[in-house]
């Protein structure tokens, strides 16, 4: 990438030269801030006139301003008074077509990159890393693109420094036709959407430049809400831990399912709300109002989507308008006809006009339809409990109408700040899974993908992290007495084998063969190997009478009355004899 892009996050004020269809007609400041529309403030006195007789609205540029060898080329403006505000900048010194976007997002090249550093060896700093991330294609309305996202990096050199700065760039280039300018704009927005949505986090653009098949290269400026806070730290800190949890098939999956016609305005008009949550740090009440509305909404399309339990409209109107005959004689009968009465019933009378015909007219029964779309176990998993939802919907109805929200310090009860954030980062989870089913990854996939997530909304919702690994195939759960539990306080990674006997249905732990064996293979291996290689010297070298089977358990929950003892990686041989 050039070194003259114009970056988001950038605030320039420029002495420039203004031309209108290459004339110069005066001179003027060029402003750009950070979240703020762009605009040129001029003193032309011909202003008036010249916005009666032309156009300046068109995606065409026909103003231009200079400053040194940098111009700047204003397209779709809107004039105000002296000030220009253009709908989109290129920096570039003529017009060009353009079939190619770059986009760099902060915080995607550490979730591809890794853990891959450089090395140093022979007075050499080396680095293996791939050209290309990603490769994949989507279509979206009815055009072809082709996006790859690459490695990119530039050395600066200062006195007896030398800086080595990388980037992960995502370039999307459109098949067989050129890029309009807002095609360009909303593509950037719709990919740093879709990567917030998968990384469980706010991220933002840095900078969007265009590009055609000739090489030319120009940086690209649009008014964009931009945030400096990367929460990609490091790999972990994504809600999908490693690239690898996502096969080149399931890519081009999740990016078919984004942006198709069927699904393009759900993820625009619902999920993207979701991810906007991502990066709000206003008040938590209204995070709690945003994200239960987003729930809202989405249940409800679901319903109206899926349900198709309905009474007919002339009978259900019919219905209604009984039902407020029956009002009016019954109130008559009470002779409740006075001005206080009747302002309650004729309340009474709009709400059963604006009765919903649906099976689901309330938020909670809508809430209740969505979760059944849900697997059970991960729901368990989440455990976002019925009185959680109504806790939720409290704080909602609260924030929407402006009343105080009573807390207590107790962190036991449901209206403490530490319970209440819980609950807020089990309802954006819930709401992440139910995006990405909508992407086409089921539940225990899901699941696998964030298991090993230090991810903010990940931690924060205290998961129940035994059932979670049960759930993914990583866990096992057994019961041991009190002396095996007394020996296991210096246990580490490979350190308790178990040894199950399918015959007797039995488990013995501790095996002083076995034992000595694992201790020799790590000392000799330097403690340093795979799992792979320390089943092998486990087949070829440990006997037992009979066949036996070793599997490596990821977590083994070793439960003792009420306390629990977590072995990592634990050899279990099962054997019959």
């Amino acid at each position: 990438m050039q070194n003259d892009e114009l970056h988001f996050s950038e605030n320039i004020e420029l002495d420039v030269d203004v031309y209108i269809d290459d004339n110069f007609i005066t001179k003027g400041v060029f402003i750009i801030k950070s979240n703020a529309v762009p605009f040129l403030s001029i003193d032309f006195p011909g202003m008036l006139e010249l916005k009666r007789t032309k156009s300046f609205k068109g995606t065409e540029s026909v103003i231009s301003c200079s400053h040194k060898n940098d111009v700047f080329l204003l397209h779709s403006c809107s004039i105000h008074s002296n000030c220009i505000y253009p709908k989109f900048i290129i920096k570039n010194n003529a017009h060009h077509s353009y079939s190619k976007i770059y986009i760099s997002i902060p915080g995607l090249f550490t979730f591809f990159n890794g853990l891959n550093g450089f090395h140093a060896e022979n007075d050499c700093l080396s680095k293996k890393i791939k050209s290309e991330f990603l490769n994949t294609k989507f279509k979206h309305n009815k055009a072809e693109y082709e996006l790859t996202i690459s490695h990119s990096f530039s050395i600066s050199h200062n006195e007896n420094d030398t800086t080595i700065s990388e980037d992960s760039t995502v370039c999307i280039e459109k098949n067989n036709g050129t890029l309009s300018l807002e095609e360009a704009q909303k593509l950037s927005i719709l990919m740093v959407n879709f990567f917030s949505l998968i990384l469980g986090a706010g991220l933002s653009i840095k900078y969007v430049s265009l590009g055609s098949e000739n090489n030319i290269y120009s940086p690209f400026y649009f008014p964009y809400r931009y945030s400096d806070a990367n929460n990609i730290t490091y790999q972990a800190k994504a809600l999908i831990t490693h690239p690898l949890n996502i096969t080149n098939e399931q890519w081009a999956l999740i990016f078919k399912n984004y942006f198709s016609d069927e699904n393009s305005s759900e993820f625009q008009n619902v999920w993207a709300r979701l991810v906007s949550m991502h990066s709000y740090n206003g008040y938590w009440e209204y995070k709690i109002l945003g994200l239960a509305s987003i729930l809202d909404v989405y249940s409800q399309q679901l319903v109206d989507s899926s349900a198709k339990v309905r009474i007919p409209p002339s009978k259900m109107k019919e219905i209604k308008n009984d039902l407020i005959s029956l009002l009016d004689e019954k109130a008559k009968l009470l002779d409740l006809n006075n001005p206080t009465n009747k302002i309650i019933l004729d309340s009474l009378s709009k709400h059963i006009i604006n009765f919903k015909n649906t099976i689901t007219p309330n938020f909670q029964e809508r809430y209740q339809y969505a979760l059944k779309t849900i697997d059970n176990d991960l729901l368990e998993i989440i455990n976002f409990t019925e009185q959680d939802f109504i806790t939720i919907k409290k704080i909602r109805d609260a924030a929407a109408h402006g009343i105080p929200i009573e807390f207590t310090s107790d962190k036991g009860k449901d209206n403490s700040p530490s319970k209440i954030n819980i609950l807020l980062n089990k309802l954006a989870l819930l709401l992440t899974c139910l995006a990405f089913k909508k992407l086409g990854i089921t539940e225990k996939h899901f699941a696998k993908m964030i298991s090993a997530s230090h991810n903010n909304i990940k931690m924060n919702a205290l998961l129940d992290e035994m059932k979670l690994d049960i759930y993914i195939g990583e866990g096992k759960v057994i019961d041991i007495d009190y002396d095996t539990f007394s020996k296991m306080n210096n246990v580490f990674a490979f350190d308790f084998p178990v040894l199950e006997n399918k015959k007797t249905n039995s488990l013995s732990f501790f095996d002083p063969k076995l034992i000595d064996m694992m201790e020799y293979f790590r000392t000799s291996r330097g403690r340093t190997f795979s799992t792979e290689g320390f089943c092998n010297y486990i087949y070829e070298n440990y006997h037992l009478d009979g066949i036996f089977c070793l599997e490596i358990i990821g977590k083994l929950y070793c439960k003792y009355k009420d306390k629990t003892i977590i072995a990592y990686n634990s050899p279990w041989i099962s054997f019959k004899k």
